[in-house]
This record gives structure tokens, C-alpha cells and sequence, in this order.
């Protein structure tokens, strides 16, 4: 049998991460926003949790028309 060693962070270690508090950390997991582990009192965060808490969190810009400037020798 092949054993694969699974690598997970804190939450203490999320939170520096992210410049978030611990706290907020372990509220957004209370509250069902960020996938993570929990083992006994413990939250263990994978990789693959944390690309998910990014994705999630990813804001894309807008470009109002005001914003848009014309090309010089655009037709």
C-alpha cells in the first residue's frame, strides 16, 4: 500500500497569509465560506482549499466607457 503525505497549513498560518485575523479565519469556516478540515478542535487548510479561497475571492476590475480611451488610427 502506497501512502501519499498530505500537506495542510493552519488557520494562525492562513490568517498570516492573508493578512486576515485568525478570527475572521474561523468565522468564514463556522460559517460554511471556506473549505477547510477540521480534526477535533483543529482547522487544516490544503492547498487545493486555499486556491478555492482565492478563486472565490477574486474581484474583476470594470471598465466603464468613460474609462475606455479611443486609438490613435483606430477606424
Amino acid at each position: 500500500m502506497t501512502t501519499t503525505a498530505i500537506t495542510s497549513v493552519s488557520a494562525q498560518q492562513v490568517a498570516a497569509m492573508t493578512g486576515m485575523s485568525v478570527d475572521w479565519i474561523w468565522k468564514q469556516c463556522r460559517d460554511g465560506k471556506i473549505a477547510h478540515h477540521k480534526l477535533g478542535s483543529k482547522y487544516r487548510f490544503t492547498e487545493a482549499d486555499l486556491t478555492a479561497m482565492a478563486a472565490r475571492s477574486a474581484v474583476a476590475p470594470t471598465v466603464l466607457q468613460d474609462d475606455l480611451v479611443p486609438v490613435r488610427g483606430a477606424s
